[in-house]
């Protein structure tokens, strides 16, 4: 191979690792699921301590994660009762102290009766970013795990992607 062919062969190999994006593949979103709901037991062991957002720097693909908390918001969406919903906005506002009508506004996504339909994209609008939003979406889900699900985790496990 002749040195002009080698320095094809690497800018070659460059471009396709320059563009590289990771995909949100089942086993992908299976190891994010696990990230997920390991990450809202431990915060569900002592709520005060403020949301698990060590999952989110824990390398895992945003994409990943961003569509796991959708799948389990939509899909619970169709499992709890509007009052449901309520109470674990209640539990969120009572545990941590945050914001009734930032908590109700995002629960939209769960069916809240006081909230508007959410898109993904209007919620990021809203708290400022999609990290912001994806946090709301972790809280949402851990205050159903402690309202709905007595604090078992494995009960968002019906929801994941398949």
């Amino acid at each position: 191979m002749t040195g002009k062919d080698q320095r094809r062969r690497a800018r070659k190999a460059k471009r396709l690792r320059d563009s590289y994006r990771p995909d949100v593949s089942e086993m992908s979103l299976a190891r994010v699921a696990k990230r997920l709901r390991a990450g809202i037991s431990i915060w569900l062991e002592d709520p005060t301590q403020g949301p698990p957002t060590a999952v989110l720097d824990d390398h895992l693909d945003p994409a990943a994660v961003t569509t796991t908390l959708m799948a389990w918001l939509a899909g619970s969406r169709e499992h709890i009762t509007a009052e449901q919903a309520r109470d674990a906005v209640n539990w969120l506002s009572d545990t941590m102290g945050i914001d009734t009508a930032d908590l109700t506004y995002a629960a939209g996504l769960i069916g809240h009766p006081d909230a508007p339909d959410v898109t993904f994209n209007e919620g990021v609008e809203r708290h400022g970013g999609a990290l912001e939003f994806t946090l709301y979406m972790i809280l949402l889900s851990g205050a159903l795990v402690a309202t709905v699900a007595a604090g078992d985790t494995e009960w968002l496990r019906q929801f994941d992607l398949k």
